[in-house]
């Protein structure tokens, strides 16, 4: 988070002396390398909440429709985080944008395969439990810590599945 707080380049290479005194120079909050992991990484979790998404269709249109009301409250988001990424890497407007449309595009490209598999092998049975177990790995292993140590942590975890259930009571 900090790395922008050192300058690793120099300032009389970038601009020349009398527009040095006029401008400051513009720290990035991250790094152009870690945006490019980061939003990839991003892009690769869309892709496979399309296949999930997709696989739960092939169980059924209930499943699946609670899945995309889940998916759509999650996925929506990634394109906002993805961007936001961008911009504190530094990106231009028009790669900022394209980093969200990259978002929509990816979560399309795996509904595409899954359905695309589907056709040719027998899976759709084995994404959505692969996937599920992928999902609490990434809770107990990564997000559990660190919402315990906030303040309000255990609540705003609660609030998740709280949320969900009354969702599928009114559905």
């Amino acid at each position: 988070f900090l790395e922008g707080e050192r300058c690793d380049h120099d300032h009389a290479l970038d601009h020349d002396h009398k527009k040095e005194l006029d401008l400051e120079h513009e720290h990035h909050i991250v790094s152009h390398k870690a945006v490019c992991s980061a939003v990839g990484c991003l892009l690769i979790c869309v892709f496979f909440d399309g296949m999930k998404l997709m696989s739960a269709f092939f169980i059924n249109s209930q499943t699946g429709w609670i899945t995309s009301l889940g998916l759509l409250a999650h996925v929506l988001p990634d394109g906002f985080l993805a961007a936001a990424i961008a911009i504190s890497g530094g990106m231009s407007k028009k790669s900022t944008r394209q980093v969200s449309y990259f978002t929509g595009i990816a979560l399309l490209s795996g509904v595409a395969l899954t359905v695309i598999m589907q056709k040719l092998v027998d899976f759709q049975h084995m994404i959505l439990p692969v996937t599920c177990v992928v999902l609490l790995y990434v809770i107990f292993a990564h997000l559990l810590p660190v919402t315990l140590k906030k303040t309000n942590g255990i609540f705003w975890l609660a609030s998740g599945p709280l949320f969900f259930f009354l969702i599928h009571i009114f559905i």
